[in-house]
């Protein structure tokens, strides 16, 4: 994601390693114009649980967006559930987050009905200091659109439910 990698890297693992594991085409290709012999990189895709993610967990959230969404086409109550923004990651600069919480913040303002849930557990202090600037912002300026911040350790099932409760993923990533 930063360039091509050291030749350093390149003479070593062309040289010892069997196999490199890559999670995308785009690491593949990267690393192929690196130096790397096409030969050793797999293409090994990032996983999902199958235990957290199943079939009646899932249906029952898409039933429920179902039913949320034809309600709002008829005339969203004032009660109404938020549209639902959902960041899970690194609070690091090359993950976007910054640019992330100002383009929702010119997009959205306090009377529309969205959010953003932002989750992390590990950062760069001067990212996690721009988060905590926004969360306090949008708490106290009801101009601004909710911003929750959630600083929590999950469980894979909490995890998993807060991607079903999402209606949008959003990946802000600057070089991923």
């Amino acid at each position: 994601e930063f360039g091509p990698i050291p030749t350093v890297w390149v003479d070593s693992l062309n040289a010892v390693a069997d196999e490199v594991w890559v999670p995308s085409e785009a690491v593949r290709d990267g690393l192929t114009k690196s130096g790397i012999h096409p030969r050793k990189l797999a293409l090994v895709p990032h996983g999902v649980s199958t235990e957290v993610c199943t079939d009646p967990i899932v249906d029952a959230a898409v039933k429920s967006k179902r039913r949320r969404f034809e309600a709002d086409a008829e005339g969203a109550s004032p009660g109404a559930a938020p549209f639902t923004f959902f960041y899970h990651g690194g609070m690091l600069l090359r993950k976007g987050v910054p640019q992330m919480l100002e383009a929702y913040n010119a997009a959205f303002e306090g009377s529309d009905n969205v959010e953003l849930v932002v989750h992390s557990v590990y950062g760069n202090p001067p990212v996690i200091d721009v988060v905590a600037k926004h969360t306090k912002a949008a708490m106290a300026d009801r101009n601004l659109p909710r911003l929750k911040w959630d600083r929590r350790r999950l469980s894979p099932t909490e995890m998993s439910e807060m991607y079903l409760h999402a209606d949008v993923l959003v990946h802000s990533s600057l070089s991923e």
